[in-house]
């Protein structure tokens, strides 16, 4: 939680600087990337069996579509978590797939580098089975498909070469709503890196 709280905390003071130095930014031609993420390190802090807020650290892939001051990010995640031992044990599987659009509220560029500040919002589906295992016997239970939304900002950095190519990285905290999320909406971060192809 304490993560979280530094990430906002991190967001609004960025935030800050960007609004007062924005006016020394050169004005922005139009620009369109399309982004790759294949490394994504995600946090998301989910409620445990003892009460206590525990942390879930997801497989997290994406793809981005990004044009003047908007973006399309689709993405998709899965965590398996287990409790038990050998003889009894509980496994549980969580995928889920979103599509996320974001506004940059601040941008600004410098030479092959260009930052922006943006808040997003998301919507998607999530399905979970858990497999329950007792000596030899096992049982598996799916949920089928649940709606999920969320809400996100944060920020990213773009650096592009003269080769067409170039690299992201960014930062964003976010909050996810789900039937079955405990708490309700579920908070978490994102960290991303990734390649990217101005078109």
């Amino acid at each position: 939680m304490k993560f979280i709280a530094g990430l906002l905390l991190f967001l609004l003071s960025v935030s800050a600087f960007a609004q007062e130095s924005r006016m020394k930014m050169p004005a922005e031609g139009p620009v369109s990337l399309l982004a790759a993420y294949p490394f994504g390190y995600e946090m998301r802090y989910e409620r445990g069996n003892s009460g206590d807020l525990e942390a879930r650290q997801p497989q997290n892939f994406s793809i981005g579509y990004h044009r003047n001051r908007y973006s399309l990010l689709v993405e998709y995640a899965n965590f398996t978590d287990t409790t038990g031992n050998s003889t009894s044990s509980i496994e549980r599987r969580h995928q889920d797939m979103t599509v996320w659009g974001r506004y940059n509220a601040l941008s600004g560029k410098e030479g092959g580098m260009r930052g922006v500040i943006y808040f997003g919002a998301g919507v998607g589906g999530y399905e979970e089975e858990v497999i329950t295992r007792f000596m030899t016997d096992s049982r598996s239970d799916k949920t089928g498909m649940k709606v999920m939304g969320g809400l996100s900002a944060g920020l990213e950095l773009f650096i592009l070469s003269t080769s067409q190519f170039g690299v992201t990285v960014g930062m964003e905290g976010r909050a996810l709503m789900g039937s079955d999320f405990d708490p309700n909406p579920t908070l978490g971060a994102v960290l991303r890196a990734g390649l990217v192809v101005p078109l």
